[in-house]
């Protein structure tokens, strides 16, 4: 714990970590654990391999029916002032939901940016290119993170992004499963066996 003077000024909170393939575990798990996940319509992935060959999300993906939203969630490198970043939104029908959910969300207004592309100067593929082969509804989350090539070590990401970020992603989540049949959140990505299905329920 910490504290300061009134006449202190306040530092912003930061991790300092190889935060890939890891923030975005931390950010969705803070909204499960939290209890803010639907019950119903919502399946949580953990896959495994996206530096290799994206095994694990084609695993995920061979049990799609086509229908289902897919969110992959992970760092990016987008230089932001943002909390997060809504990227491959290629799907004109699911671009105006997210925007228009979190468009009409005092909360959320104002604290994201958003990209039909993936403007990522470090990277741009990940299991959205894999996933957009068997459903045309999905896309990316991102966590910001700054300081170097979050592939090759340590990078920083604010702790309030994080926090915002977890709170917006499973408001999104609540608001898309009730839209659609079902949504699949896959974070990536664990060096793992196999995929890890931490809970998946049936819709009502």
């Amino acid at each position: 714990s910490s504290s300061s003077s009134s006449s202190s000024p306040m530092i912003e909170k930061e991790y300092y970590a190889h935060l890939d393939n890891f923030v975005g575990v931390y950010t969705m798990l803070k909204a499960y654990f939290a209890g803010k996940l639907p019950q119903y319509g919502c399946r949580l992935e953990i896959t495994y391999d996206e530096e290799i060959n994206m095994e694990g999300a084609k695993e995920v993906a061979a049990t799609l029916n086509g229908d289902e939203v897919v969110i992959v969630i992970d760092v990016t490198g987008i230089p932001t002032t943002k909390h997060f970043t809504l990227e491959k939104l290629l799907n004109k029908r699911l671009r105006k939901f997210v925007k228009n959910c979190l468009e009409e969300s005092e909360e959320f207004r104002g604290t994201y940016e958003l990209f039909a592309d993936c403007p990522d100067p470090i990277c741009q593929e990940d299991e959205t290119n894999v996933y957009s082969h068997k459903t045309p509804f999905t896309f990316f989350f991102g966590i910001p993170v700054r300081g170097g090539d979050y592939n090759e070590g340590p990078v920083r990401c604010w702790v309030r992004d994080v926090e915002v970020a977890s709170d917006a992603l499973a408001f999104l989540i609540n608001e898309i499963t009730a839209n659609f049949d079902a949504t699949i959140i896959d974070i990536s990505s664990l060096e793992i066996d196999e995929p890890i299905n931490l809970f998946d329920s049936q819709t009502e």
